[in-house]
């Protein structure tokens, strides 16, 4: 065991063309240096920085580190850790360079690694020409950074250092793993692999620049993803580009009141985010590729092979607020759910509105949802995508590409390629108007195999208007469309020209201040009667004259049976429309049993009596009566077989 303490600890430093010397600490078990000790190497000259090695079976930094750093041209010499156990405890480990070198390496190797109220860094100062030190953590199981930070900054010229870290899990609570520089130099990379779990809490990372070089990139490969009240930026801003972010989790990605960004305040363009995993879950939480000034917004790729779901105030953006365009937004899984979200590719200025895809392989539910590709500038709105087997729209949900008031841009495209059903619920609306001078833009709405349904008075509309503008064009293609008709400019004059102040379910293509400037709806439903082959019951389905005996002595008594035809039953008049829930069948039978047992006779007292038994006498002849029925007989009176007809029952 090798312990310093109370300033121990051992140094090497060089001061001229020479190289300072190595480090090399080897414990066969432990290594602990605690209240301010620690190993460290500097050069004052030309020279080299030595090299800090340091093996051990645990090592505790307790209040100390170990530190390696140049103040002039020579290179700031490398740290190497080995060991099985690693904690440092209000410690760090670090290295620097101030004058023209660059920033020496470290290295970790440990079975377990925990930094907790401590630090590993790796920095360049303003006066450097050179380029900051890598980071390199390798861990065999868990790796915990607790209220820590690890970083890698320039603030000369040069270049930041890059980050990599390996291990089992990787778990961030209040910590940060950054890369930044502030003047011409790029911030280095980072790359996360964790083999089973990454997990942020109340932490992140960060690859910001403030001046006219680049941010780096953050990648993150893990089998399990989960950011919680955290998140991962790339952004940039004057003139330096974002850097871009990719995570792929074959596993389940989850974000949960954190944010991940890649946005521009600068001249360049927003950074690239890609999300790939077997299940997506927002909830809350915001990705954001946003452009505010004269770059381009950032595009944002989600490929979740299960199961995409976005909720609860969760926000997908990759607006344009200056004179760059919006960025693209695509979206693939198997099954999606959003509620209570957005998803947004806007533009405010002269910048064109991006474009939004989602490919949704099964079913696609929308639910108090926005998806917006909007203009309130002076260029057009965006496009949208979408398809999907089935696209449910619930209460208010909205798929708008406008126009906005003020702008005179033209408003984007909708292309729906739908399988078998659009459901249209509650105030859910499709939409490419222009309420400002532009255009409205064009609908276009297949289904070939399949139905448009909505439900009567629910004021859900597919709209292509324009206020001073032409209206767009609305292409629907489906079997049949239930519960929502085209309308014209006459049917909402009483209405301000606005199918959104009726309750009735509207498609609608005109412009509100000049009838030469309508659009067109073009409805394509098959040529084919869907009552023909179809046979006409009758109405009255049977007379009961013919069918039952009115002979029986049951109809002497008021209480005889009864045979009703009631009607159709919850059948609609036509195949062509749908079931009315005004026509409902009712199983009278117990409510009829029920009357009948409370209005019946209690039966008179009989004697207790063996009934006779009825002798049966087998038929030995038959008669024909008036009307040419035969009747079986047991003896023939008559040898011409006419006999006399038997008396019947009284009639009712």
């Amino acid at each position: 065991n090798i312990t310093f303490n109370n300033n121990g600890g051992a140094g090497t430093q060089a001061t001229a063309s020479g190289n300072a010397g190595d480090i090399t600490l080897i414990a066969k078990n432990s290594f602990v240096a605690s209240n301010q000790s620690g190993l460290g190497s500097k050069t004052f000259g030309a020279g080299n920085g030595g090299v800090i090695n340091v093996e051990a079976n645990s090592v505790l930094l307790e209040g100390s580190g170990f530190n390696t750093t140049s103040f002039n041209q020579g290179s700031v010499g490398e740290m190497k850790i080995k060991v099985g156990d690693l904690v440092i405890r209000n410690s760090g480990i670090g290295n620097e360079s101030s004058s023209g070198s660059n920033g020496g390496k470290i290295t970790i190797d440990a079975n377990s690694f925990r930094l907790e109220s401590a630090g590993i860094i790796s920095t360049t100062g303003k006066d450097s020409t050179g380029n900051g030190g890598e980071i390199n953590i390798n861990v065999a199981g868990s790796f915990a950074l607790n209220t820590s930070n690890i970083n890698t900054n320039s603030s000369g010229t040069g270049n930041a250092g890059t980050i990599r870290i390996t291990a089992k899990n990787v778990e961030m609570e209040k910590g940060i793993i950054q890369s930044n520089t502030d003047t011409v130099g790029k911030a280095g990379n980072i790359f996360i692999n964790a083999t089973d779990s990454f997990r942020v809490t109340s932490g992140g990372i960060t690859n910001n620049i403030s001046g006219t070089g680049e941010a780096g990139n953050i990648r993150i490969d893990a089998k399990n993803v989960q950011i919680e009240g955290g998140g991962i930026d790339s952004s940039a801003s004057d003139s330096a580009k974002s850097g871009d972010i990719s995570i792929n989790a074959t596993g389940s990605f989850g974000l949960s009141n954190g944010v991940i960004k890649a946005n521009s305040s600068g001249t360049r363009d927003a950074g690239t985010i890609r999300i790939t995993a077997k299940n997506v879950q927002i909830s809350p939480g915001g990705i954001n590729s946003i452009a505010s000034n004269s770059g381009r917004s950032g595009n944002i790729f989600i490929n979740a092979t299960d199961s995409f779901g976005l909720s609860n105030g969760g926000v997908i953006t990759a607006n344009s607020y200056g004179t760059g365009d919006a960025g693209t937004i695509t979206i693939d899984a198997k099954n999606g759910q959003i509620s209570s979200a957005e998803v947004n590719s806007n533009t405010q200025n002269t910048g064109k509105g991006g474009e939004i895809s989602f490919k949704v392989t099964d079913s696609f539910d929308l639910k108090s949802v926005g998806i917006n590709t909007n203009t309130s500038g002076v260029a057009d709105g965006g496009k949208i995508y979408i398809s999907a087997k089935k696209l449910q729209m619930q209460d208010n949900s909205s798929i708008r590409s406008d126009a906005k008031d003020g702008g005179t841009g033209r408003g984007g495209d909708i292309d729906l390629q739908i399988g078998s059903l659009l459901l249209l619920r509650r105030q859910s609306s499709i939409s490419t108007n222009a309420t400002g001078s532009g255009n409205g833009g064009n609908i276009s709405i297949n289904i070939p195999n399949g139905f448009i349904v909505t439900v009567p008075n629910e004021n859900s509309d597919i709209t292509a208007n324009a206020s001073t503008g032409r209206a767009g064009t609305i292409t629907i293609t489906s079997l049949s469309n239930f519960n929502i008709k085209q309308r014209s400019r006459e049917d909402f004059i009483s209405l301000l020209l606005n199918p959104e102040n009726s309750a009735t379910n509207d498609i609608t293509a005109f412009s509100q201040s000049d009838l030469a400037l309508e659009g067109q709806v073009i409805i394509n439903t098959p040529d084919v009667d869907p009552s023909k082959g179809f046979v006409e019951l009758p109405t009255l389905l049977a007379d009961i004259s013919e069918v039952i005996d009115t002979s029986c002595a049951a109809f002497a008594s008021p209480e005889g049976s009864k045979f009703t035809v009631t009607g159709r039953g919850g059948l609609p008049p036509s195949p062509n429309e749908p079931l009315s829930t005004d026509v409902l069948w009712t199983d009278t039978r117990t409510r009829g049993i029920t009357t009948h047992q409370q209005g019946k006779k209690e039966p008179a007292d009989l004697p207790q009596s063996k009934p006779e038994a009825i002798k049966i006498v087998p038929a030995t002849g038959w008669v024909f009566n008036g009307k040419g029925q035969v009747t079986l007989i047991s003896h023939a009176s008559n040898p011409n077989g006419i006999g006399t007809p038997p008396p019947s029952c009284p009639k009712r």
